[in-house]
């Protein structure tokens, strides 16, 4: 809505008034939001049909060349005594010589397979780890 000011430098103005401004500005904003959506939504149709044609890539194999353990508790559980023997230690073992809990003591032995600094052993139960034979 329109009023008309009278100015008495320059003759008549005509100023909107707030309402009639903001409802100006919504469909230009609007539209560029609308405008946004359908680019990024065609981006993603872009993407997801470049997923489905693409061969994926082969996932990295487990680094062994650095096969040395990193931190601390990966050395203390190479220290430990019976390590390196054909049976190994459980879980159990490793967490009471390493003083880690027992759900700490499988993430942790269970990295350290990962990496290649130890293996578990074959038909043991409960599960046994060791020095890869390789390496003993």
């Amino acid at each position: 809505m329109k009023r008309r000011v009278d100015d008495k430098a320059s003759g008549t103005l005509d100023i909107l008034s707030i309402s009639d401004a903001i409802y100006v500005d919504v469909p230009t904003e609007r539209e560029a939001l609308a405008a946004l959506a359908e680019d990024v939504g065609s981006a993603l149709v872009r993407f997801a049909e470049s997923l489905r044609t693409s061969t994926p890539d082969p996932k990295p194999a487990a680094a062994k060349t650095s096969a040395a353990a990193r931190g601390t508790r990966q050395q203390a559980v190479l220290k430990l005594e019976g390590i390196d023997t054909d049976e190994g230690l459980t879980a159990v073992e490793v967490a009471k010589g390493v003083g880690v809990r027992q759900p700490n003591a499988y993430t942790l032995l269970e990295s350290m397979v990962t990496k290649g600094t130890l293996e578990k052993a074959p038909d043991t139960e409960p599960a046994h780890w060791r020095v890869p034979r390789s390496k003993a």
